[in-house]
């Protein structure tokens, strides 16, 4: 069996700075990504929201470029610069043919290493983002993507929404911003990374020039939660024209190797078009648009989880279906067909992803990160192989436990509608469930 191979190499900076590179023959073009390793799991509750601020905040001007000139640069030579925050990193990343490499680099490196943070462009930012969280509230199914994970684990700094709260984003000052970040942007904390058209010890020796950063580490964060929403279904009442439907569990970190079943169970279940939930809730019942399942790692956790959207007339036919196909997955075994169909799948998915350089970058990044190396395609594959119908089974056990399930509609929902599924059922506003999520001066929103 042919797989493609993909050849890496890492550098250890001098100051700390991981540097990795991923050449891919026949392309023009080169895909970076600077990665710091901090996000909104690592914000103190009166800083909710801060990471996010940053990453905003370090476009409006560096030592030696202005708002207008970070992007100009990049787009008049065609490519593209942006940046994302998630639970445990932020991300500054660019694309750009190959002879720009510098000039991508260096602005990178200034966004990362010399940002200039003045009292002005604070404020001004502070306004676009709280219109960003306005535009989210108003979208009941983005509301609802930032509440499941408070029920998955919380009111805790992995639960906490990534944009923060409107109390304390209102509340959160320059100097804050200033300290958290000279605090997390860390040399140890920061990887480079690039795909494409990319020389190994020609990339670090650029990065050495560009991200002139002092030798630093940080402090470690162990992400803690808790909740109450274990073995309930909540209620969550909301004007919307449709209920969002959640359904999760909490799993187990990225170095697990039961990564390997669950993601097999994962495509049975929910990930693909021909999965069990979307041929009978959608293809067969009706009653959903999107029925999907998805999952999550992080550093000490993760969680599988299922979303679905559907008329309030149908909540209680998707909700008792849907406990009913993972009662089914784990007291019945699938057939040997069933997981072939998942393998073959998932194998073609992952090997097309190595077309993309943006994916490769990716899983070279999170395996950098969870394992301190990187894991091939080959290696993964044959993982995926060797997961038989009993591990599917089992894992579906452990996981679909009646007392581990943790379910959310939100929505125009009759709290008496909901079916009997061996789940408690509760009500719960959305300042039930986060007090802070609101500013004090928008209650009218609620």
């Amino acid at each position: 069996m042919d797989f493609l191979t993909i050849e890496t190499s890492k550098y250890t900076l001098d100051n700390g700075i991981r540097v990795i590179s991923i050449p891919m023959a026949g392309r023009r073009s080169v895909t970076m990504g600077v990665w710091i390793l901090t996000g909104s799991a690592d914000e103190p509750e009166e800083l909710m929201g801060i990471s996010h601020f940053i990453e905003h905040i370090v476009f409006k001007g560096t030592e030696n470029y202005s708002a207008h000139d970070i992007v100009a640069e990049i787009e008049r030579r065609g490519g593209n610069i942006d940046a994302y925050t998630a639970k445990e990193e932020t991300c500054y990343h660019s694309v750009v043919l190959y002879e720009d490499i510098d000039i991508a680099l260096k602005i990178l490196g200034e966004l990362v290493c010399h940002p200039q943070i003045n009292e002005h462009d604070v404020e001004l930012e502070r306004q676009v983002i709280l219109s960003e969280m306005n535009e989210s509230w108003d979208d009941p199914g983005s509301l609802a993507q930032d509440i499941f994970p408070m029920l998955l684990f919380g009111n805790s700094s992995l639960g906490n929404p990534i944009f923060g709260s409107f109390k304390t984003v209102n509340r959160i000052t320059r100097e804050q911003i200033i300290s958290f970040r000279e605090e997390n942007y860390s040399a140890d904390k920061i990887i480079v990374s690039a795909s494409g058209m990319v020389d190994g010890e020609a990339l670090a020796e650029k990065v050495q020039r560009y991200f002139d950063i002092t030798p630093s580490h940080s402090k470690t964060s162990e992400n803690k939660f808790y909740n109450d929403f274990d073995g309930k279904i909540t209620i969550i009442p909301h004007p919307a024209q449709q209920v969002h439907f959640f359904l999760g569990v909490r799993t187990f970190p990225y170095r697990d190797e039961l990564r390997y079943p669950l993601a097999i169970l994962d495509i049975i279940l929910g990930q693909s078009s021909a999965s069990r939930l979307f041929q009978k809730i959608r293809e067969e019942m009706g009653i959903a648009y999107v029925v999907q399942s998805f999952r999550e790692f992080y550093h000490n956790t993760g969680f599988w989880a299922i979303y679905a959207g559907t008329a309030p007339k149908n909540t209680e036919r998707l909700i008792a279906e849907t406990l009913n196909q993972l009662r089914k997955i784990a007291d019945e075994k699938i057939s040997r067909g069933e997981l072939d169909d998942a393998k073959n799948y998932i194998r073609g998915r992952l090997l097309l992803s190595a077309e993309s350089p943006w994916n490769v970058l990716s899983r070279a990044i999170e395996s950098e990160v969870h394992l301190g190396k990187f894991i091939s395609f080959e290696e993964t594959v044959d993982k995926l192989m060797a997961v038989s119908e009993e591990d599917i089974n089992f894992l579906a056990r452990e996981l679909f436990n009646p007392q581990r399930i943790v379910a959310m509609a939100l929505g125009t929902v009759d709290k008496n509608a909901i079916p009997d599924v061996g789940l408690k059922v509760e009500e719960k506003s959305i300042t039930d469930i986060f007090p802070d999520y609101i500013d004090e001066n928008a209650e009218r929103r609620l």
